[in-house]
């Protein structure tokens, strides 16, 4: 007891004194501070392990992390954790107390004998923040934390990742792999300071990419090509960076692409609440705060692009933060300039733009009329070429295009919301377009005169005849693209079938029961419908969750197509549906791509799986939003594993291989999960962002636990 009680004493010192060296610790003086590893003394929980509130004779606290028996991996994770909390230390990485590593032997009873086992116990002492993690405090940017606080919070962030990539006493750069905000964590003053570093790795100068034989992290938080193809790079790291700003923001992991919004407009709708929520604070600050804003929003969606050789490195970011903060202390002096410099502004635009712009000198502007300030870099102008554009001067290179972030050389540009763009990108940016194919509509008057429309992407021509549309039976249009990847028949629809099975698995859902899966016309379709008892779907529903017995035809061979691309033969057969539990068939409507067919059959599996697994009691709202999420979800991993995919097509030829993927499929993919995003009925649209949002903050397990619990999603 007198060796615990100097250990004791010892970790006390330890807590008090930041420059003390880290020691050894036993399990009987972890197990006495935590009262034994007891759920009151619960504070958190991860992938690797369970953390404790440990309390000191002195009454000092502690956090205990007890990683978990994983045999094979959890040793090299301890190692990991012990070797990078050794040497790190930084005022935004959480600080390192001790650690403990000890095998106990126990009597277990095995195969009607007694024998002793072997039980490593690995832990980890670290300090005890008591405002907890940050996603604790960022649910929602219209409450909680001032803007000072988010800001200084994303500087902390900031410092310490670029502490681990490179500044750290490792001399190799340390990738975190597993940022978020759970692990996050605030002191009192709401200082943040990086944990668990269970997932990082050494990073060696000489390597440009480390490829990971298994990946771990968060799902929401990884780099697509981290999560997809194992490689793991710092710009790894930017990415989660990039999702955890804008969630301090926003208070959610919004980007322009899941809102439908252009970048333009999504930063300026962010900016606007929060400029409305500081003027209602009547913030003293309010300009200085709203550029604040504005940089850290743009830097976000930065870090967040796919293409990894885009993102910024967080030096970059540090420099962009410190830049920002320089221009918000420097005060310009306006003055009356002189009628020849008047006339020299007036002329800048034109002279400077046509001609090649000099390298800058800040040489000495003793002699210069007026003080000039670049309005892009805040450097001083001095004598060198500057233009005058939007109330202000700059240095021919920093007047940049909002969109491409590009020089403007041309004489004219466009303006939107006081930012400016060249006059290609403004119309890139804001002309309305084809949602497929990217290219530029003709006038909005042919939606209603009888132009032809494809029924899948909804893509309309005025020359029809280039496109060649095929009519079906039902009247529906289809445009070529469309067509070549269309699932025509009940035996194409199986391979989609598949797949959606191997989906569920995944996520640890499957659906046990045989359910038949049938492609029918439209007029089977409402037939269906008209006899379900179950249910509720649209009148142009395109799929259906069947309950009841009766007999449904089924196309059992793909049609052909016969003169004035109509379709021919559609062969059809009787099906006689049994009912051996609580669902006896999918039905989905012919004609459609693959990827749409196989959202509407996610979205229909759902149903077979809430009714199969005892979901009761469920609001229409609640149930079509859940299964508008997993469709939303099996649409998203295709569009990934297509995208990643290294033998993708250029072609529009239709490929039904697993992991191939057209561009046209890629746009196609795309424009149908924007249409669930975007959809603006209450039932289909607000209940897909209800659900879309609690299994983004409480993950899909959890969301179904509290719906079958509650009835209604987690909040």
């Amino acid at each position: 007891m007198v060796g615990e009680s100097s250990r004791c004493r010892n970790l006390e010192s330890m807590v008090q004194d930041i420059q003390a060296k880290l020691c050894k610790l036993s399990l009987e003086l972890l197990s006495d501070i935590t009262d034994n590893f007891s759920d009151e003394r619960e504070i958190g929980r991860g992938g690797f392990g369970v953390v404790y509130k440990g309390v000191l004779e002195n009454a000092d606290v502690v956090a205990v992390k007890k990683l978990v028996s994983m045999p094979g991996v959890n040793d090299v994770q301890f190692e990991n954790e012990v070797y990078h909390l050794m040497m790190l230390k930084h005022k935004n990485i959480v600080r390192f107390l001790g650690y403990c590593f000890e095998t106990r032997h126990l009597c277990i009873l095995h195969n009607g004998r007694y024998c002793f086992a072997e039980m490593p116990e690995k832990l980890l002492c670290l300090e005890y923040l008591p405002n907890g993690s940050l996603d604790r405090h960022i649910s929602d940017e219209s409450c909680g934390l001032d803007w000072h606080k988010r800001y200084g919070i994303i500087r902390g962030i900031c410092s310490g990742l670029h502490y681990l990539h490179e500044e750290s006493q490792t001399n190799t750069p340390i990738i975190h792999l597993d940022l978020k905000p759970g692990n996050i964590l605030l002191t009192n003053e709401m200082v943040p300071r990086i944990a668990d570093f269970g997932l990082s790795r050494l990073f060696g100068e000489q390597q440009s990419h480390i490829y990971a034989t298994n990946t771990g992290g968060s799902f929401g938080y990884m780099a697509p090509e981290y999560l997809h193809k194992g490689i793991i790079t710092k710009k790894s790291d930017i990415f989660s960076l990039g999702v955890i700003v804008i969630e301090i923001i926003t208070g959610r992991r919004d980007t322009p692409d899941s809102t439908g919004l252009s970048m333009p407009d999504f930063i300026e709708n962010v900016l606007e609440k929060w400029r409305n929520r500081l003027e209602d604070s009547r913030c003293t600050s309010l300009e200085k705060s709203c550029q604040q804003i504005r940089r850290c929003i743009e830097m976000g969606l930065n870090c967040v692009q796919f293409d990894e050789t885009n993102r910024p490195t967080v030096k970059e970011i540090i420099d962009s933060l410190k830049r920002q903060d320089d221009m918000n202390l420097h005060v310009i002096n306006e003055e009356k300039l002189p009628a020849d410099q008047v006339e020299q502004l007036a002329r800048a635009p034109q002279e400077s733009l046509n001609a090649g712009s000099p390298p800058r000198q800040n040489v000495p502007d003793e002699n210069v009329p007026h003080r000039r300030t670049c309005a892009g870099c805040d450097d001083p102008i001095g004598h060198g070429r500057f233009l005058s554009c939007m109330g202000s001067v700059w240095h021919p290179e920093c007047f940049r295009c909002f969109a491409c972030i590009k020089p403007i050389s041309e004489y004219e540009f466009s303006m939107r919301k006081d930012q400016p763009y060249h006059r290609s990108c403004y119309k890139e940016c804001f002309h309305p377009k084809c949602d497929v194919c990217d290219n530029f509509k003709y006038c909005p008057s042919h939606e209603d005169d009888g132009t032809p429309r494809c029924c899948s992407c909804e893509r309309m021509e005025v020359l029809p005849r280039v496109i060649e549309y095929a009519t079906l039976d039902d009247g529906r249009k289809l445009c070529f693209e469309c067509r070549l990847n269309s699932i025509m028949d009940t035996p194409e629809c199986q391979h989609v079938c598949m797949d959606i099975q191997e989906f569920f698995e995944g996520l640890n859902m499957k659906v046990e029961q045989q359910i038949p899966s049938l492609l029918v016309e439209r007029q089977a379709l409402n037939e269906a419908l008209e006899a379900e008892k179950n249910g509720h779907h649209l009148p142009e529903t395109r799929g259906l969750c069947l309950s009841e017995e009766q007999i449904v035809r089924t196309i059992l061979k793909r049609p052909q197509i016969g003169r004035g691309n109509r379709i021919l033969d559609v062969i059809t057969g009787p099906y006689k549906l049994s009912r051996q539990c609580e669902v006896t068939a999918i039905l989905i409507l012919y004609g459609l791509p693959r990827l749409l067919t196989g959202s509407i059959l996610a979205h229909e599996m759902m149903h077979a799986y809430l009714r199969l697994k005892g979901f009761r009691n469920l609001s229409i709202e609640v149930e079509e939003g859940i299964c508008q999420v997993l469709s939303h979800l099996w649409l998203e991993s295709e569009i990934i594993a297509g995208s990643s995919s290294n033998v993708a097509s250029s072609s529009s030829a239709p490929t039904f291989k697993k992991g191939t993927m057209t561009e046209f499929e890629k746009k196609l993919g795309a424009f149908f999960k924007n249409q669930i995003e975007t959809d603006s009925s209450e039932v289909y649209g607000g209940g897909f962002r209800a659900g879309y949002l609690a299994v983004q903050r409480y993950g899909l397990r959890t969301t179904l636990d509290q719906m079958k619990l509650t009835g209604s999603f987690p909040c």
